[in-house]
């Protein structure tokens, strides 16, 4: 899914689809669309990214599609991934299927979901999917472009030395790697299709993207929005320091853990241990990996630690390794995952997460963590004995220990403004008051807070509020963004109520009011109020199903004229 940045107000009703599931794909062929790819590739060569001649194009069905996928597994994964994984979530109790193969079916159907295109590397051949998933991005875009140019930007990536097989490389490849590679082509090919369409300097304004995270998050996944988010803010971290050249540079320089590419402070810096698990008598370690920062935090997420919770305990991640021990015919029969953390209270706080989960054992020693997970107790002892005898303390880095404690504080600052507190949704960063009705509750939709009427949830949609931001971009006051949201909800095909100046708290706000059907959703109904704090744009959003308006129009009116909004 690929937002527009500048006008992002329209683009919330996205975000607020909370039980919906995309329609069936439909295989009804579309026009060619040949002239758009030479549209995607004009502008990318005017930035200095050329698209492959040879490169095909193609629609694929919903079969072939998850058999694409699935073959890109090899190349994008090490051996021996699901298989290590199914042990790993098995031990924490966590779904995973019957067995490693059903775990990566699991893996490729999420892959898919929110699916609108995909470059297949291993065809070399672009393909656009005729599904409600494209159409509703194309819808909430304006058109197909951005969402081409960006997957186009693969294709030239691939077309580089070696392409996308050796930028993923096979030798020595870990899970923590596959993701922090997947965090480096993301990120470019976001920043170069905005630097295509936009221009350059388009790429200052980004900001953070909340609004583009929480897009991913909620259309393809937490895990793959975590990914998407950690690429854009690594490429323009990256694009300030030098330009698309410094972008570019990632290919040949790419972030050593997915540690470095959530943090673009760490990049180059805070290299991870290298960290062992001894050998136990009697077994064989049979596989291992490294599980890194990133997939540390989305394990937590499954455990349902809360989404700053979890950040904060993954971050101080200062190196691990998963190994998983056979004996004879048996495999995993044990399974040992020792991580190593900057400071003690980072080991501290991930062995407290861990520890309530799964039949694990967790043992702490100073900045190391050990689990241990068997399904032969008599092999318990046995394990937890051969690792206390071999349990190095690395040498701390005194570096490494403050930009953790930086990137604690930055997060605790990011996601912990709002809290429910006095009958108020409260968002103290931006001066941002929403009331929560009796019986509305505040929950997590991957990853996402929404304050919803859990009553609502049959309806399909779940009555609900959402606050997210947006950087301000090029407008200049709110009759800019009067102008801007007109354009697009007319290119969008929405009908607009309402849409007008009005004053909440004596800060000027934007209220308006919409319906319509986005791509193939069923029709919503939006109020929404829209205000600039700085450089970025306040966007608080309702949202009903068309159908039940009639009875949810009063509610939704009543919270919406209840927002209070203060001056900075």
């Amino acid at each position: 899914m690929r937002p527009n940045p500048r006008t992002g107000i329209v683009l919330l009703a996205a975000t607020l689809f909370v039980a919906h599931r995309a329609p069936a794909q439909s295989e009804q062929p579309d026009p060619p669309a040949d002239p758009l790819l030479v549209e995607a590739a004009k502008l990318l060569a005017a930035v200095g990214y050329t698209v492959p001649e040879h490169m095909r194009s193609e629609s694929r069905s919903d079969r072939l599609v998850l058999a694409d996928l699935d073959a890109q597994q090899d190349l994008l994964l090490p051996e021996f991934a699901f298989d290590l994984q199914h042990a790993l979530f098995a031990g924490l109790g966590l779904p995973a299927g019957s067995d490693a193969a059903a775990l990566r079916k699991q893996a490729v159907a999420a892959m898919a979901r929110g699916l609108g295109a995909y470059y297949d590397p291993l065809r070399k051949t672009f393909v656009l999917l005729h599904n409600a998933s494209r159409e509703t991005n194309e819808a909430l875009a304006g058109g197909l472009l951005p969402l081409v140019t960006h997957e186009l930007v693969h294709a030239h990536q691939d077309a580089r030395e070696g392409g996308l097989a050796r930028f993923f490389g096979a030798a020595g490849r870990t899970l923590d790697s596959a993701e922090a590679c997947r965090c480096v082509i993301e990120g470019e090919a976001e920043i170069a299709a905005v630097a295509a369409l936009r221009g350059e300097t388009a790429i200052e304004q980004l900001g953070d993207m909340k609004m583009a995270n929480d897009l991913d998050s909620l259309y393809a996944g937490e895990l793959t929005g975590l990914i998407y988010g950690a690429g854009r803010r690594l490429a323009a971290a990256r694009y300030r320091a030098g330009g698309l050249a410094a972008v570019r540079e990632l290919w040949t320089r790419p972030p050593l853990s997915t540690e470095q590419a959530l943090h673009p402070a760490k990049y180059g810096r805070d290299t991870a241990t290298a960290v062992r698990v001894p050998d136990v008598e009697g077994l064989t370690a049979a596989r291992a990996t490294t599980v890194g920062e990133l997939l540390t935090f989305s394990l937590l997420r499954q455990l349902r630690v809360g989404r700053l919770d979890a950040s904060v305990a993954a971050t101080g991640w200062d190196g691990d390794r998963l190994v998983a021990f056979d004996r004879g015919e048996r495999t995993d029969v044990a399974l040992v995952w020792r991580s190593v953390w900057d400071r003690d209270e980072d080991a501290a706080d991930f062995a407290a997460r861990l520890g309530a989960c799964g039949d694990g054992e967790v043992v702490r020693d100073r900045r190391v963590v050990d689990w241990i997970s068997t399904d032969d107790e008599a092999l318990r002892p046995r394990v937890a004995a051969a690792c206390a005898a071999d349990r190095p303390q690395p040498e701390a880095v005194a570096e490494d220990a403050s930009s953790t404690a930086e990137a604690e504080a930055a997060l605790r600052q990011e996601m912990g403004q709002d809290t429910v507190d006095g009958g108020f949704w409260r968002h103290s960063a931006l001066g941002l008051d929403v009331p929560v009705p009796e019986g509305w509750q505040l929950r997590e939709v991957g990853g996402v807070k929404l304050l919803l009427d859990p009553q609502s949830v049959q309806q399909g949609v779940a009555l609900n509020v959402n606050v997210t931001t947006a950087p301000r971009g090029d407008l200049a006051d709110l009759d800019a963004a009067i102008a801007a949201n007109r354009q697009q909800m007319t290119q969008m095909k929405l009908s607009i109520d309402s849409l007008a100046r009005t004053e909440r708290g004596g800060v000027e706000v934007l209220a308006g009011e919409y319906h319509g059907r986005i791509g193939k959703m069923q029709p919503l109904h939006f109020l929404f109020l829209v205000y600039f704090r700085e450089d970025e744009q306040v966007i608080v959003t309702g949202t009903s199903t068309e159908r039940h308006w009639p009875e949810n129009e009063a509610p939704l009116r009543a919270l919406m004229a209840g927002v209070r909004v203060k001056a900075p």
